[in-house]
């Protein structure tokens, strides 16, 4: 018994060796397509307002109609505020609200009117700090020391030295410059 003749008989095919012509594949173009296509059945169905069925280009219709209808309001109420041109309306929309001040407020410390205060009092940094009420050394950077400084100085001389040299260097410039001779 041959591979084919065991298929056959176990799967009901005929015993006969010749193809079946039908299952020829057909050239293309003998195979027509359909003209309408078949509705699934689980379309999607579009219903206007009163309920009836509308087709899926009639609905889109309806949506570019209502779009513009929103365009159009919309236009004709920005129109109308411009030909109003009060100026109570134009202010009230350009106003901007201030929101409250609170008095636990941090950056309350770096308003204009309370930096002109703080500014008076010299003790007393922007941020709303103590500083240093006595004398104290020169640095580069101009920085008060805090209010718990002790006056020590544990600095290395270094900022002096510099502060030295360069009123050397500018004294040296004025007077080469006074020095010279005008001929």
């Amino acid at each position: 018994m041959s591979l084919q003749d065991y298929l056959d008989s176990k799967y009901g095919k005929s015993k006969s060796k010749k193809r079946d012509k039908s299952l020829k594949p057909k050239p293309k173009s003998s195979i027509q397509k359909p003209t309408k296509p078949a509705k699934p059945e689980n379309a999607t169905i579009y219903r206007d307002l009163s309920g009836n069925v509308l087709s899926h280009e009639e609905m889109l219709e309806q949506q570019r109609q209502k779009s513009q209808q929103e365009k159009q309001k919309a236009k004709e109420a920005s129109e109308k505020l411009r030909n109003m041109n009060l100026p109570e309306v134009t202010q009230t929309a350009t106003k901007r609200v201030a929101p409250p001040s609170y008095v636990d407020d941090p950056l309350l410390a770096f308003s204009p009117d309370k930096v002109k205060s703080l500014q008076k009092d010299r003790y007393i940094s922007q941020t709303g700090r103590k500083l240093y009420k006595s004398s104290f050394p020169d640095n580069r950077f101009s920085i008060m020391p805090g209010y718990r400084w002790d006056g020590i100085d544990r600095s290395n001389g270094w900022e002096q030295k510099v502060f030295k040299t360069t009123a050397l260097r500018q004294e040296k410039k004025v007077l080469s410059y006074t020095m010279q001779d005008d001929y």
